[in-house]
């Protein structure tokens, strides 16, 4: 009964005794001033004096009891020593044994030692807790000989002070010499661990929001470090997904020869562009795999409405683009990118209790990784389901291209396919163009339909590649017969 009273409620007994122990070190300043000789209640303060002393023995031998062995591998049992010591004085007061007062003072120091109980806060109260089973984890061996350490070091400075202080100087001069250094000693202890309670905290969640932040996004480490329960959740939320290829992975680890640390290093440059445009729109960065990155927005980390986190994703993506062409670099220096947008996609931390990762799930994922293989097939810089271009029909900043019909890998229904073009005079006059062209498509009349996709071939520069794919088709289309059942449906394979 007592043993699961007081492993139950540990921390909470802990407390107590910390602030038990404040209390009886400020009764002993107040006694080294005569204050309780003056008011004739000397008697009374040794009284609760034994009976806080009793407290502090007992509190000694319960934990013995309870834990056994166990307790005196920890760091906490001489201090818990130290402070249960004081009972010999006050036992000698009540019984007579002590008929010098220099060795009643020398005896009550250790009073001064229960301050080191506050120490113990750094348990109950854990300040980088993760996991509520840390609290009770035992203490590292270098941290467990510190404790010792200063404890002993502390206790054989105050004896020989206190020795010192009462052989060499009067009763009256002596207390108020002992008053000034255990005084000094108590605040100087306080202030400092004030000072590591804020300090320390805010170094080591540095350390970790350090290191998190290059194993998880940015404001999934963040919301970790506030909320460490936030681990264990899953949120459906809207969401825009994109992934990022870079080209040419295959031909120029071949150009390469193989140099690993070369082909390291040209990746990380231009991931690190890719990355630093999603950052700088709040994108959550999933995941790299191999020469592609995952990222998206959604969910209660970031805010703004769907409609603006669309747009932030398609920004990135175009402005991705744009400083990877302008790097000058030698290798990746372009990228595919395929993206979708959804109503409702799982948001959280997956994976086991030994190991998370935090993740989008659903099925605009799987349609986004699709699309970015079928912008290959088409040859469009970009591919966006038709859900993403609604949420950003309305900016000014880019404009629509209705890429067709599309079947993509995996899907047995059709969607539409939509690329993102910087918005401008130009782009929106062959843009005009290609979606006549394309509804001359749709509508069987391909000789049309010729005339337009040559068109915009002729008006963009470095051509058209989607324009050229269609003209393709309508050559085909033209020089055959057409199939009976046939739609303007573009099935894509990755």
């Amino acid at each position: 009964m007592l043993s699961s009273f007081y492993k139950n409620n540990s921390d909470k007994i802990e407390l107590g005794l910390i602030i038990l122990a404040i209390l009886s070190v400020i009764a002993y300043l107040t006694d080294l001033l005569g204050v309780f000789q003056k008011f004739e209640i000397l008697q009374i303060y040794q009284l609760i004096s034994l009976i806080v002393d009793c407290v502090f023995v007992g509190d000694f031998l319960i934990k013995i009891y309870i834990f056994r062995l166990s307790y005196f591998k920890g760091p906490w049992w001489l201090v818990d020593f130290i402070a249960a010591l004081p009972i010999i004085a006050s036992l000698g007061f009540f019984t007579g044994i002590w008929d010098s007062v220099r060795i009643t003072r020398t005896v009550r120091f250790f009073l001064i030692l229960r301050v080191l109980r506050i120490l113990r806060l750094t348990r109950v109260y854990k300040l980088m807790q993760f996991d509520s089973k840390d609290v009770h984890e035992s203490e590292s061996k270098k941290f467990k000989h510190t404790i010792w350490a200063s404890t002993l070091f502390l206790t054989f400075f105050l004896i020989t002070s206190m020795y010192y202080i009462h052989n060499h100087y009067s009763e009256e001069i002596a207390n108020i010499i002992e008053f000034n250094l255990v005084l000094g000693l108590v605040v100087a202890t306080l202030l400092s661990l004030f000072i590591i309670r804020v300090q320390v905290p805010d170094v080591t969640r540095s350390q970790i929001a350090k290191l998190l932040n290059i194993a998880l996004p940015k404001q999934v480490a963040d919301s970790f470090l506030k909320d460490p329960s936030l681990m264990n959740k899953a949120i459906e939320m809207p969401s825009t997904i994109i992934f990022t290829d870079l080209i040419g992975f295959t031909s120029i680890v071949e150009d390469l020869n193989g140099d690993h640390k070369k082909l390291r290093s040209y990746l990380q440059k231009s991931l690190g562009i890719i990355c630093d445009e999603h950052i700088k729109n709040n994108l959550i960065i999933d995941k790299f795999m191999g020469d592609c990155v995952m990222s998206f927005k959604g969910g209660n980390l970031v805010n703004g409405s769907p409609e603006e986190h669309a747009f932030s994703v398609v920004k990135a993506s175009l402005n991705s683009k744009l400083a990877l062409r302008n790097s000058n670099l030698k290798y990746f220096n372009n990228a595919r990118i395929g993206g979708a947008s959804t109503d409702s996609a799982l948001i959280g931390s997956f994976g086991t209790e030994k190991r998370l990762t935090y993740t989008v799930l659903g099925d605009a994922v799987n349609l986004a990784s699709r699309l970015e293989s079928a912008s290959k097939h088409l040859g469009v810089e970009n591919l966006f389901c038709e859900k993403t271009m609604k949420l950003t029909n309305n900016n000014c900043e880019f404009i629509w291209r209705e890429v067709g019909d599309l079947i993509v890998e995996g899907k047995r229904n059709s969607i539409k396919g939509f690329e993102a073009i910087l918005n401008n005079e130009d782009n929106r006059k062959w843009i005009n163009i290609f979606h006549k062209g394309l509804k001359y498509y749709t509508s069987k009349e391909f000789i049309d339909a010729k005339a337009e996709f040559s068109k915009v071939i002729e008006l963009k520069f470095n051509g058209d590649n989607l324009s050229e794919f269609y003209l393709n088709n309508c050559d085909n289309i033209i020089n055959s017969s057409l199939p009976k059942n046939w739609q303007p449906i573009i099935e894509t394979r990755k």
